[in-house]
């Protein structure tokens, strides 16, 4: 169950998104510093679109925003190419 939608404004959710960038980035499992995700925030909700050719990238990228404050819920899209 999903809890309240957190009060945002533009500016808290562009620190938001900021700082799930930086957790992203900061990531090591992530390979290339997660420059194969893109994180996006609407209304509290994190929305990550990872091109990957494993899973496992979705999952680290994940655990990842985890880590940070503030989000109401991660919207992981994967797309997964070929090798």
């Amino acid at each position: 169950m999903l809890g309240p939608a957190p009060v945002t404004t533009a500016e808290s959710e562009t620190a938001l998104a900021n700082a799930v960038r930086r957790a992203i980035e900061g990531d090591p499992a992530l390979p290339a510093g997660g420059r194969r995700v893109l994180a996006t925030v609407e209304r509290g909700v994190v929305r990550l679109t990872v091109t990957v050719s494993a899973g496992a990238e979705a999952e680290d990228a994940s655990i990842a925003v985890a880590r940070v404050p503030g989000f109401r819920r991660v919207d992981n899209r994967m797309i997964v190419v070929g090798r």
